[in-house]
């Protein structure tokens, strides 16, 4: 589909300054359209899958434009995006996802969809936990040092913020949904079953224990 080819922009596109206004128009049409599509009822269970992979390999050169994308697909009936989750947390579990994109995806997809589940008069626990089951699999975000840009100390807050109502709102099953799923993907990642062992990418440095403060 061409608007997985020309949706992204181009980090190393060479054109003037009278002409940035244009192209980011006619990149962000195509992302628009790429969402309407996904979204829509001619793109069934199994094309959803297949985008929101192609989409995750493209997210880093799309600098931003296919977040939407990702999060119109997660906002999506279980039924329809089953696989395109499941899809997503196997690349995520066999670190196939670069690592610079890891970051982004956590504070820009993951955390506002799980806080947007939240928000909701009633949350639906399996979405939830759904969620949940993604956002084990990325690195916890450091404290922000005192010198900190406002967006990381911003980007950090709302993780935080969102992690704690995520534990309110599930209360005792927490612990299941997010420390039992996280020590069990680090022992998936040490130790991979004979079907990913091959299209395992994980190195040493990411295969680390919990982060302390949500492992009460």
């Amino acid at each position: 589909m061409s608007a997985l080819v020309l949706g992204p922009a181009r980090r190393h596109e060479l054109v003037s300054a009278s002409e940035v206004a244009d192209v980011d128009k006619f990149h962000d049409a195509r992302v628009g359209y790429l969402i309407e599509y996904v979204t829509g009822p001619t793109c069934d269970t199994e094309c959803k899958s297949r985008l929101t992979d192609v989409i995750l390999t493209f997210h880093g050169v799309a600098m931003g434009r296919f977040d939407q994308a990702l999060r119109a697909i997660l906002s999506r009936p279980r039924g329809e995006v089953g696989s395109a989750i499941g899809r997503i947390h196997t690349r995520l579990l066999a670190c196939q996802v670069p690592p610079e994109d890891l970051g982004p995806l956590r504070d820009r997809v993951f955390i506002p969809a799980l806080g947007e589940e939240l928000s909701l008069e009633k949350p639906d626990d399996k979405r939830l936990e759904e969620l949940l089951s993604l956002i084990v699999l990325l690195p916890d975000p450091k404290a922000p040092a005192d010198a900190a840009e406002a967006s990381e100390v911003a980007d950090y807050a709302n993780w935080q913020r969102t992690l704690d109502r995520a534990r309110e709102a599930t209360g005792e099953h927490f612990r299941r949904y997010y420390n039992a799923r996280r020590s069990a993907a680090q022992a998936n990642r040490q130790n991979p079953p004979a079907q990913l062992r091959k299209a395992m990418f994980c190195s040493a440095a990411e295969v680390v224990a919990p982060d302390a403060d949500f492992t009460e």
